[in-house]
């Protein structure tokens, strides 16, 4: 028990890195490339919680591992990750609420990527399930769940 407490901060990241990770694995591994958008949400509260390292760490291992463990590495994945770690990044200097700018960010970031596999040639369905699945999953994280989860996170790592 005295562990936890000692690398508590560690143990939540470990956790919510496996979950995050086996989640995508999942997802890719089905016929239809699901993306539900978890990766955005909580490496926010990652950055918010943890720590910088720690974010973008997350978001290399929940985002490349997957694509990598099921050959799926594409052009898109490797122009829209980086992306994605600047605009968590944002939260270093943006000291807003998370909901509304987790909400703004994240109807940035999905404007990019739409804009990025479209220039790139995938079809409607495929933005559709990575996308726009992603993109009404991130809203629902920060509107409904933002609060819930930063309370929980930040009782523990605290």
């Amino acid at each position: 028990l005295w562990v936890f407490f000692l690398y508590k901060k560690l143990m939540i990241f470990s956790i919510l890195l496996v979950l995050s990770t086996w989640l995508h694995i999942f997802s890719y591994g089905l016929k239809f490339r699901l993306n539900f958008g978890h990766v955005f949400f909580l490496s926010m509260l990652i950055l918010r919680n943890i720590g910088v390292v720690e974010a973008i760490i997350f978001i290399l291992v929940s985002e490349y591992y997957p694509r990598f463990a099921n050959t799926d590495v594409d052009l898109k994945s490797l122009i829209l990750v980086p992306i994605e770690i600047l605009l968590v990044l944002s939260l270093l200097i943006i000291k807003v609420e998370i909901v509304k700018i987790g909400i703004v960010l994240a109807i940035i970031y999905h404007i990019i990527s739409f804009i990025v596999a479209k220039t790139l040639g995938d079809t409607l369905v495929e933005i559709m399930e990575e996308i726009g699945v992603s993109f009404v999953m991130n809203i629902v994280y920060f509107v409904s769940l933002s609060g819930p989860m930063i309370t929980l996170v930040s009782m523990v790592v605290r």
